[in-house]
């Protein structure tokens, strides 16, 4: 069965010039894209309508995060080395947003790469123990952690943290700061209680490397509770 009538499924044309990908390329790498992103599957169908946007302060966050992903560059002349914290209390749309920002990324055939921050030390631990070869190794995670154009880590600053987690996650913030590739960052957290929890090296890190989006908790409810 041929799917693409434009190529045949041959994926790209003749021309004088050479062979040309059809658009059907730019399709499959997109889902291919999607898979390898990790986004969690309640996201993977949401759109910008889906965010609860019932306040001016939500609507102008929204605004913010649509343009930001809309500009979302690689190109050398023009791009995106900022990424974004996106920092308030639970249930405020912050992850729903980072995955909304990510889909948009990933439409330009770009890679993105989502951890939740208590999955990614998870598996980085787990890789110390590897017993099966298919797993994933500490340098593979890693190699994908930093490498990405962009990477999202949500909740961080919910886990329990040791002199390992903290070095683990200056190691991630610095190496994409000094190599100009951008973090997605959403927490619960205010700027004392990541200094607290992870550092002030990291703190600094990233305000160096993202641009703060406060959803502030007396404006926005928690979306969850909405209703009820």
């Amino acid at each position: 069965m041929i799917h693409c009538q434009k190529c045949n499924d041959n994926h790209y044309f003749m021309t004088e010039d050479g062979a040309i990908p059809c658009e059907c390329v730019k399709e499959i790498n997109r889902k291919e894209y999607i898979r390898n992103s990790q986004i969690p599957p309640l996201f993977r169908d949401k759109e910008w309508k889906d965010v609860n946007a019932s306040c001016a302060e939500l609507k102008k966050i929204c605004r913010q995060c649509l343009n930001y992903a809309k500009n979302f560059n690689i190109s050398r002349e023009n791009k995106t080395t900022k990424g974004l914290l996106l920092q308030g209390g639970v249930g405020r749309g912050k992850t729903l947003i980072a995955c909304l920002i990510a889909k948009m990324v990933i439409d330009k055939v770009i890679p993105v790469v989502y951890y939740n921050i208590s999955n990614l030390f998870k598996n980085l631990r787990n890789s110390y123990r590897k017993r099966d070869i298919n797993q994933y190794d500490y340098d593979d995670i890693m190699d994908k952690v930093l490498e990405v154009p962009l990477l999202i880590l949500d909740d961080v600053g919910a886990t329990k943290t040791s002199e390992w987690t903290t070095e683990q996650f200056y190691l991630i913030i610095d190496n994409r700061l000094a190599n100009q590739r951008p973090v997605i960052i959403t927490t619960n957290c205010s700027d004392d209680e990541l200094e607290n929890r992870i550092g002030y090296r990291f703190l600094s890190r990233t305000r160096e490397l993202c641009e703060k989006i406060t959803f502030p908790d007396d404006k926005i409810k928690d979306y969850r509770l909405v209703g009820i």
